[in-house]
């Protein structure tokens, strides 16, 4: 019988605190997250220092709920996000790692968050066959990157400027849809017609794989105050423009590495309905799979970074975890060893 090891997630990269429990065999045993974001609403946006406050006031209470349904002496390990993300929301999750890890005498290992968001598919016990490629799609992240396993990956391309989740939450405040603005937008747009304007498609004449939506939400922007639109058209046609986007350079990446065998879609903007319906017929057209996250697990949560954990813990050396910096806030995912 396999001897069964626990771990201990903490995810506070930006407005979450959430704890995980996981085994490894990759089931959740507790999941508990706090979400920032009804303080936020005055601000209509992300205020480091307010959710640097509330992770500092809400990671202690979800610990001390966690401890009396499980006891934490029985991790094996603690994983926390180290970076990207804001800086001081990621030293309090840090630093709780830290202090558990004393407490209990049990190892650390920092995890990359957009690592986390690709190995989500581990939480549903998906067969990913490999090559594989991966288009992670976030508030702070648009990137095309190409696995050859969970462990090996070459960055094809990302964003220039802004990322997906970022232009629809901008555009979405700018139209008076709060914020988060992208759910919102994206409910707004299944009542419209995605035709009613035909935006340009950024960098659609090149053959990077690099993004660029800082123009469309210039454009966007225009043609919202020029008043052509009802709200719901205006919506549908900004989202199928952003999906297109996706897919097209996800197409070209499929063009230029023949033998990809499936097509994996993480992010929390993984959640839009439009965006994995043009990524499922995308998949059907090149016949690969396409695995997408529940969206439960697309969004920031704490059991995808303990995921990622437990798979560093079980098929990587795990010497170099001492040596990683306790946070990264600009942590680039090119230019570290992530294992």
């Amino acid at each position: 019988m396999t001897h069964q090891i626990f771990c201990l997630g903490i995810e506070s990269s930006c407005d979450e605190s959430s704890v995980a429990i996981l085994d490894n065999d990759y089931r959740i045993h507790h999941l508990l997250t706090e979400s920032h974001l009804k303080c936020l609403e005055p601000y209509k946006g992300v205020m480091p220092e307010v959710v640097s406050r509330e992770h500092v006031k809400h990671l202690p209470l979800i610990i001390d709920k966690l401890n009396h349904q499980f006891f934490l002496s029985k991790v094996s390990f603690i994983t926390y996000t180290a970076g990207p993300g804001l800086a001081g929301s990621l030293l309090v999750g840090a630093n709780m790692a830290q202090s558990l890890s004393i407490i209990f005498n049990k190892p650390i290992v920092p995890i990359h968050h957009i690592v986390g968001h690709q190995l989500a598919f581990l939480l549903e016990k998906a067969d990913l066959n490999f090559p594989c490629l991966s288009l992670v799609v976030s508030g702070g992240h648009t990137q095309l990157l190409l696995l050859t396993s969970p462990l090996n990956y070459k960055i094809l391309g990302q964003t220039r400027d802004d990322a997906a989740g970022e232009a629809f939450d901008k555009i979405a405040k700018h139209i008076g849809l709060g914020y988060p603005g992208g759910p919102v937008l994206a409910h707004k747009a299944a009542q419209g017609n995605p035709q009613a304007h035909q935006f340009s498609i950024p960098m659609s004449s090149s053959e990077t794989l690099d993004f660029s939506f800082s123009g469309l939400k210039t454009q966007a922007i225009r043609v919202w105050e020029q008043g052509i639109l009802s709200l719901e058209d205006f919506c549908a046609s900004l989202e199928y423009t952003i999906a297109q986007t996706l897919a097209l350079k996800t197409k070209h990446a499929l063009k230029q590495h023949n033998g990809v065998k499936s097509l994996l879609l993480s992010g929390g903007v993984a959640c839009n309905k439009k965006i994995r319906s043009i990524m499922q017929k995308l998949a059907d057209e090149y016949k690969i799979e396409l695995h997408i996250p529940d969206p439960r697990f697309c969004s920031d949560n704490a059991a995808m970074i303990a995921a990622a954990g437990m798979y560093k813990w079980l098929h990587a050396s795990n010497d170099a975890c001492s040596k990683q910096d306790l946070i990264k806030p600009n942590w680039f995912i090119e230019d570290c060893s992530l294992f």
